[in-house]
């Protein structure tokens, strides 16, 4: 789907933000809040629903790296949805890693072989935060089971795995509620998602708990002024008037960078063409910026790959020792800004 950049700011109160490249500005215009030496990441911006929607077997890579990336981090695991399921949760998160980090096995190592693959042999691989050696144990029982698939069979089953984990494709942005209570607001494809930070008293991590969900199709309009974020809901049943529901973000800068979030997953997701700057857009997202998002939606970029199929499909090379693409020639550019 779309890669883009993100430039990663640390200011001297060791604070870190990240901003997506804007394709149709300067680049060091964008930069001109970020401390040198910049850093710039190519990663995943929307999170396919479906992943066979991703008809290249060279995009499905490139998006199984990025996934791994995010469980490896820490960005990504189930999230607790009921304070009365907690040890389900916790069972099914074992499961679900512990089935895709097999699917990681196969693809690095193919097929079990007990001549080659030792007992321990996965402890030389990094899947998850906090990896335990009864975890590796798991995934090499799981490993044993599952034989003849191809790496690309092997990612695939990956990625359906990953995407049953409920901050797949969550982009969390800080905020407090109306208690001044701190919390987490996610967008996705389906809409904005409150999220309540709960911390592990095991390990001390942060957690999440859901305590809200706003569905696109339940919103009416959502703006921002100053560093005040607000939703407007559709009013059901016997109520009257629709429903306005404010959030204190930290900054200017931050509620516009949710703002523009939600323009852009919407767009993306739920529309087939971007819209044009026209006041029924205004309408909808009001009170900000003239801000939209001007790349290719979902719907497009699935029927540009579909007139794609008849390419031959492009030959790469899978290099398990540092989970990249080789080519056969490459060269590293550098970028300098003058």
């Amino acid at each position: 789907m779309n890669n883009n950049c993100s430039p990663v700011n640390n200011t001297q109160r060791t604070t870190v933000y990240n901003k997506w490249l804007d394709p149709t500005k300067k680049i060091r215009k964008q930069m001109r809040f970020c401390q040198q030496p910049y850093l710039l990441h190519f990663r995943v911006k929307f999170y396919v629903t479906e992943m066979a929607r991703l008809l290249e077997e060279y995009t499905r890579y490139h998006f199984y790296l990025q996934i791994r990336k995010d469980i490896l981090a820490g960005h990504l695991y189930p999230c607790q949805s009921s304070m009365m399921n907690d040890v389900n949760n916790s069972e099914q998160q074992r499961e679900e890693e512990q089935d895709s980090i097999m699917a990681t096995l196969a693809t690095e190592l193919g097929d079990y072989c007990e001549d080659e693959h030792r007992p321990g042999y996965s402890n030389e691989f990094r899947f998850i935060p906090n990896q335990t050696d009864e975890f590796c144990h798991k995934v090499e029982s799981l490993h044993r089971l599952h034989q003849g698939q191809t790496p690309a069979d092997a990612e695939l089953n990956y990625l359906e795995e990953a995407k049953h984990l409920e901050l797949y494709g969550v982009d969390l942005h800080n905020a407090k509620d109306y208690d001044n209570i701190e919390i987490k607001i996610g967008v996705s494809s389906n809409g904005l998602t409150i999220y309540k930070i709960i911390i592990d008293p095991n390990n001390g991590q942060q957690k999440y708990h859901k305590i809200n969900m706003f569905s696109w199709a339940k919103i009416v309009k959502i703006s921002f002024k100053r560093r005040y974020f607000f939703i407007q809901l559709k009013h059901e049943g016997t109520e009257r008037f629709d429903n306005l529901i404010g959030f204190n973000l930290c900054s200017y800068r931050a509620c516009k960078s949710l703002w523009k979030s939600c323009v852009e997953q919407h767009t993306f997701f739920r529309l087939h063409t971007p819209k044009p700057l026209t006041k029924k857009f205004f309408f909808f997202f009001s009170l900000g910026s003239k801000f939209r998002y001007s790349g290719k939606t979902e719907f497009q970029t699935i029927e540009e790959n579909r007139r794609r199929l008849t390419r031959t499909e492009r030959i790469f090379i899978r290099n398990t020792g540092r989970n990249a693409t080789m080519p056969a020639k490459s060269s590293t550019p550098i970028i300098t800004m003058n």
